[in-house]
């Protein structure tokens, strides 16, 4: 583990290192604050001390796992916070929620042959809700309101050695089709009427089914047409 002072953000400090083979798979880099950190779509965001800014070296990602892999880690990312005492579940694609807040995003990169997941978690801060996209879905929280009682370091490592076991565990013993059967048993509303906005189409509603095996969200819309695989965009609870 490499940490670093204030960055533009963890992603940014752990790309050339890794690019040079200073850090190897599962190696990472957690920074104390970000000014430019960055969540679904590349947005922006303002990160002060205290929280989890990481950055993980994954090994070479197979590609029929591909697009499964960020829900996959997010999924880890939910057990782990259950081994802390804290329900969690995954709001596709890549936002952790407990308690109705939202505590955890993730976001994987993959340029040169490196990939890395920069993985951010509100330990002891979370953002103003002015700082918030007008229509996010859930407000945001901090596990430290939730009883969890960690440092950056040791919440960092500790989540680590969690998500290698997992994921490793996971390409070795499944297929993508079981992987994400797996996933699906964490997304956030599994069974129930979500709002869907997708790009400029009119936002439209439906249940979830669960996930496609290379991590599409299943949906079946309430007007009767058959089940839609949403591949981008984001849902709210309706």
């Amino acid at each position: 583990m490499v940490v670093c002072g204030r960055c533009s953000s963890s992603l940014d400090v752990a790309r050339p290192l890794a690019e040079n083979g200073l850090l190897t798979p599962w190696d990472s880099v957690l920074a104390v604050s970000q000014w430019s950190g960055r969540g679904q779509l590349r947005r922006p965001w303002d990160s002060p001390p205290g929280n989890v800014y990481g950055a993980l070296v994954l090994p070479a990602v197979p590609q029929a796992f591909d697009t499964l892999t960020p829900l996959i880690l997010g999924r880890l990312a939910c057990e782990f916070l259950a081994g802390l005492g804290v329900e969690a579940c995954l709001k596709w694609p890549n936002d952790v929620i407990c308690g109705g807040l939202k505590v955890c995003g993730m976001l994987v990169e993959e340029r040169k042959g490196v990939t890395l997941a920069g993985i951010g978690v509100n330990l002891h801060a979370a953002p103003d809700p002015s700082f918030l996209r007008n229509g996010h879905a859930v407000p945001a929280g901090t596990l430290a309101g939730l009883g969890v009682a960690s440092t950056p370091v040791s919440l960092w490592s500790a989540l680590v050695d969690f998500v290698k076991t997992g994921y490793l565990d996971e390409l070795s013993q499944g297929s993508p089709g079981q992987a994400a059967a797996r996933t699906s048993s964490r997304l956030c509303w599994l069974g129930q009427e979500v709002l869907v906005r997708d790009g400029s189409e009119p936002p439209w509603t439906g249940r979830i089914l669960g996930l496609a095996p290379d991590g599409a969200l299943r949906v079946k819309p309430a007007d009767g047409a058959g089940e839609r695989l949403l591949t981008s965009g984001s849902i709210w609870r309706a």
